[in-house]
């Protein structure tokens, strides 16, 4: 993976400018990241087992189309792939072996701090 840093211009491009005659509306914004999240998520899960893989995560990186907003949601991912797998026990949703990888479930557990703090390392 490539270690180049996010510009301001990348962050701004995944973080919506909210109009600052209508102010911020958090459930809003944050409805709108979730559905930009499992969109992305989709695109992404080439063996369509559910579940993000650090290997899909990587190719999607290095080799898929992905516009400056994808881009750094995939690199969000990828750099918190552990911590965000853990946010949901998938286990008992799934028959078979234990998934590793990040869920749709996990995906919806991610949380407004979660971005901040990702975009706080910049």
């Amino acid at each position: 993976m490539t270690n180049s840093i996010p510009s301001v211009k990348d962050m701004r491009d995944f973080w919506p400018r909210p109009a600052t005659h209508d102010g911020i509306n958090l459930t809003d914004l944050l409805s709108e990241i979730k559905a930009f999240a499992l969109d992305t998520f989709d695109m992404i899960d080439v063996d369509q087992n559910g579940f993000l893989s650090a290997t899909e995560l990587e190719y999607a990186y290095q080799h898929r189309d992905l516009d400056r907003r994808q881009k750094n949601y995939v690199r969000f991912l990828l750099k918190n792939v552990d911590r965000i797998a853990l946010a949901h026990d998938d286990h008992d949703d799934h028959d078979g072996p234990n998934h590793a990888g990040i869920s749709r479930n996990d995906i919806v557990g991610i949380s407004r701090s979660d971005l901040v703090h990702y975009f706080a390392r910049m």
